[in-house]
């Protein structure tokens, strides 16, 4: 441990008397990449002291530490000793904060990078390497080891990509540590324990070998996962490998509906029919499927990973995909902007003359000092609070003149950023006024958040009244009786959707899941900051520019027929419903309204 931590300064000092660069101000401005993921945390946090202390030491003049903690995402710290990290322990995204060091690098000073971590990288390093040099930034590496303790890990899974329907396949795992004698572990597949057992270490050694044989078509994920007494570095105790089962063409139907006429109509028409409700459609049930139908499901239901794999599986895959109109699909069930709007055949943001009710929108933001980290998005790396008011600008663009908007960012207590106002009368200004909106630290006091906003629309002559709350699902704090408030709303009319910034799992996310569903809203989780700003579109335009008629209306066949059926199809006379979309000008148009929207 001396010895690393004499290097660790050694390096230290070598870069603060590095020579100064033509043109820039004196001194350097040193970035201390902390690795706070699971496999090197331990060993970061035992020396983080010590380092601290030495580099504040050997600081010269006009010299400054800026310091950045990184794992899922780079997080920068005024005092890594002190301040939390946020950026999840699940990874360690070395590459990501190295292009975040770039971006936020000051190019009037000379600038240099000391990263400290185990050498596990789970992401691309080297692509990082463009940003850094066009920065003339230099970069120097000390890897932390962790404590002199026992330690075991999986160091490869094999088993075959794909086996056939029904067949059985061998999985195979080699485990080494830094001792002999037996280590328990378990098989799983697709999240469930499959197989328990102990393999025995020979020289630091061991292999593992089990037969499986999965029962369902798709893709499935095998994971082994040691569970030793003694383990110095938990990150690395698991392997994941994915098999693909193959069979004949069949259809995926995401329904809520399981007992419906489609799927009795597609098994007549000898289809093969996978029935899944939304909460089981995974990723991998696109494999080997001929195409995926969405039956009248909302957005906010199917998870952001099988609607980020949709175009690829269509585009490049030459999948189908089918949506079934419904009061849940289409600008109605949150699909615009959504990532498989641009696979759709029709536009689902409502044509002004079309709209016929205006809408009063609160934006309540988190402000806390979770969303100052930072995190991927359009255009390179941005904190989250500014992919949340790029979130919030986007719900102002898509609101009509006649529409009004409030705009809320909230910590321990509101702070109205823009009073309740009428969209037609300064578009520009508050989209301005909302992307200036910046982390101030603290938690987020829900209730005060939703109260302030309840303030800023109880009073607007409208016809719906709805409120956006946006919020980190592992740290809302301080609920109060929002039960009570939901209550009072919901009976003037009003409703309330969140959007939460984690995971379902995360220790908030059930105060935000009952807010929606109290609220009559909709719940939408998302660990990507980068997708805000497309939840807060989706939203928007369920709310103010979607629409489900239900007044009767006929339907005249159109020539696109010859698209779609080797013969003319029988349509309905009549439909008591329909989604109102406009068709794309590439669309093939089979039928259309016979009513005013000619849809």
């Amino acid at each position: 441990a001396r010895v690393l931590r004499a290097a660790a300064v050694g390096l230290v000092v070598l870069a603060l008397a590095g020579p100064e660069v033509e043109g820039r101000s004196a001194g350097l401005d040193l970035w201390v990449l902390l690795d706070r993921s699971d496999s090197a945390s331990a060993a970061v946090a035992e020396g983080l002291p010590e380092w601290a202390r030495l580099l504040d030491g050997t600081r010269g003049r006009g010299d400054r530490v800026r310091w950045m903690s990184f794992g899922g995402a780079p997080q920068v710290q005024q005092d890594p000793l002190q301040e939390r990290f946020e950026g999840g322990a699940d990874a360690s995204r070395l590459g990501l904060a190295l292009r975040a060091v770039a971006a936020s690098a000051d190019p009037r000073r000379a600038s240099r990078v000391l990263v400290l971590s185990d050498g596990y990288a789970t992401d691309d390093v080297a692509g990082a390497a463009a940003a850094l040099t066009e920065a003339e930034v230099a970069v120097d590496l000390r890897w932390v080891l962790p404590p002199d303790v026992p330690d075991v890990s999986v160091r490869r899974v094999v088993a075959p990509d794909r086996v056939a329907e029904g067949e059985a396949l061998l999985v195979e795992a080699e485990v080494v540590g830094t001792h002999a004698g037996p280590v328990p572990y378990v098989l799983e597949r697709d999240g469930q324990v499959i197989h328990e057992g102990t393999v025995t270490l020979v020289e630091g050694v061991g292999q593992v070998r089990l037969q499986d044989r999965p029962g369902t078509l798709g893709a499935h994920r095998y994971v082994l996962r040691l569970r030793p007494k003694q383990d110095g570095v938990p990150g690395n105790d698991a392997q994941e490998r994915w098999v693909e089962v193959e069979g004949g063409p069949r259809l995926v139907l995401v329904t809520s509906y399981p007992e419906g006429p489609l799927q009795a109509a597609l098994r007549k028409g000898g289809f093969t029919v996978e029935v899944l409700r939304p909460e089981e459609a995974g990723v991998g049930r696109l494999s080997g499927a001929s195409a995926v139908i969405l039956e009248d499901v909302p957005a906010h239901r199917v998870s952001r990973e099988l609607l980020a794999a949709l175009p690829f599986y269509v585009e490049e895959q030459g999948g189908g995909l089918w949506m079934v109109g419904g009061k849940f699909s289409f600008g109605s069930g949150g699909y615009f902007e959504s990532p498989i709007d641009p696979l759709l055949p029709v536009s689902m943001e409502l044509r002004q003359e079309h709209r016929k009710l205006a809408v009063a929108l609160a934006v309540v933001l988190d402000r806390s000092g979770s969303m100052g980290a930072m995190a991927e998005g359009p255009g390179g790396v941005h904190t989250k609070m500014s992919l949340a008011a790029d979130g919030a600008a986007r719900a102002v663009e898509l609101l009509g003149p006649q529409d009004q908007v409030a705009v809320l960012a909230v910590d321990s207590e509101p702070h109205v950023i823009v009073p309740r106002v009428a969209v037609s009368s300064a578009r520009a200004d508050i989209i301005a006024t909302v992307r200036r909106i910046d982390s101030q630290g603290g938690g987020i006091y829900v209730y005060e958040g939703l109260k302030g906003a309840w303030d800023e629309l109880k009073a607007a002559e409208v016809g719906q009244r709805h409120v956006i709350l946006f919020s980190d699902a592992a740290d809302s704090e301080e609920p109060g009786d929002y039960k009570a408030l939901l209550r009072t709303m919901r009976a003037a009319g009003a409703t309330v959707s969140v959007i939460g910034l984690g995971r379902p799992s995360d220790v908030d996310a059930q105060l935000l899941q009952d807010i929606a569903d109290r609220g009559g809203g909709r719940i939408f989780f998302t660990e990507q900051a980068s997708e805000v700003p497309a939840l807060f579109a989706q939203e928007t335009v369920t709310v103010a520019r979607s629409a489900f008629l239900t007044d009767p209306a006929g339907v005249a066949e159109g020539a696109g027929w010859v698209e779609l059926a080797p013969r003319p199809l029988e349509w309905l006379k009549v439909v008591d419903g329909y989604n109102l979309s406009y068709a794309r000008p590439e669309a093939a148009v089979a039928a259309r309204t016979q009513d005013e929207t000619a849809a």
